[in-house]
């Protein structure tokens, strides 16, 4: 899997992603398995870059991923003072509040060290 630098930041993600709207059941359901299979089978191809927000499935997304992933990503599992990137996801019917309140929130955490890069992702 090829690694590339985010913008101008130091942070290095794949160049592919795994969407997790999917795994959240946006258009069927999908069984609990078979979803843990995907989030398996996309790490073993390398990917180390995922999408979900709380959107997806109310949640389910975000739970199925973090259950497959817990083992893998997890700050306080792998003992990491960091993660790579945290991004707004789709804040465009909450924008002012997003850019008010939660990115401000993304900016302290990036000086303090715990987040390496911020962004949101909007259409």
């Amino acid at each position: 899997m090829q690694w590339r630098a985010l913008g101008r930041s130091a942070v290095e993600i794949t160049e592919l992603s795994f969407g997790a709207a999917g795994i959240g059941n946006l258009f069927t359901p999908v069984d609990p398995a078979v979803a843990a299979a995907a989030i398996d089978a996309t790490w073993d191809a390398g990917i180390r870059t995922f999408d979900t927000p709380p959107h997806y499935g109310l949640g389910l997304s975000e739970r199925r991923l973090g259950e497959a992933l817990r083992t893998r990503e997890s700050l306080v599992r792998l003992g990491l003072d960091r993660i790579d990137i945290v991004y707004l996801h789709d804040p465009d019917d909450h924008e002012e509040a997003a850019f008010r309140l939660g990115y401000p929130a993304l900016e302290q955490l990036r000086a303090e060290g715990v987040v390496g890069a911020i962004g949101a992702g909007m259409l």
